[in-house]
């Protein structure tokens, strides 16, 4: 029997709708968005966060229905180049929810603080294929979610800092029951 992981997005209403290029009535109601990430998948991008001396990228693919969604698949696109603070890498498919990749933590700064976008990543996050969320994740506890529209805002910006809602910080063993974080 499959095990789930779930995060919840929050953000604001019509960034899922947007991202699907439908139209909402109300842009500015609060919004949850239900992610649902099979545990394998999950205990695969902890031990990649947890043990890359680079950085790498997983297209996790799914299904979407209604409010939520599943992922029970993480692809690694062919990558072209990775170092400690890049990666280019193939476009993921279609069927991707969730552009994920790992940052490293920094030596002497707490782990939320490489949870962030980049601006290459903000301008590779908006491009016409990139699906309708990007994930970063730092280590098994640290990871850190920008819908297509929050990155959109922040179009020609240097840097798209996760607010608090976005970051999540939770013990495996909680993740591993399925808690919400």
């Amino acid at each position: 029997m499959r095990v789930l992981l779930i995060l919840c997005f929050c953000w604001c209403a019509g960034s899922w709708r947007a991202a699907q290029g439908q139209v909402t009535s109300n842009a500015d109601a609060p919004r949850t968005f239900r992610l649902v990430i099979d545990k394998q998948v999950a205990e695969e991008l902890d031990r990649l966060a947890d043990t890359l001396s680079g950085e790498s990228v997983r297209c996790l693919i799914g299904v979407t229905v209604g409010d939520s969604a599943v992922v029970d698949l993480a692809w690694a696109p062919p990558i072209y180049a990775s170092g400690a603070t890049h990666v280019r890498y193939r476009s993921c498919p279609l069927a991707t929810l969730v552009v994920w990749h790992n940052h490293l933590a920094p030596p002497d700064a707490a782990p939320e603080d490489a949870c962030y976008l980049s601006g290459i990543d903000i301008e590779e996050a908006w491009q016409p294929h990139a699906p309708p969320f990007q994930m970063v994740q730092v280590n098994p506890e640290v990871l850190c979610w920008w819908s297509k529209v929050q990155v959109a805002r922040a179009t020609g910006q240097p840097v798209l800092w996760a607010d608090a809602v976005q970051r999540h910080r939770a013990t495996p063993a909680a993740l591993a029951r399925g808690a919400r974080p």
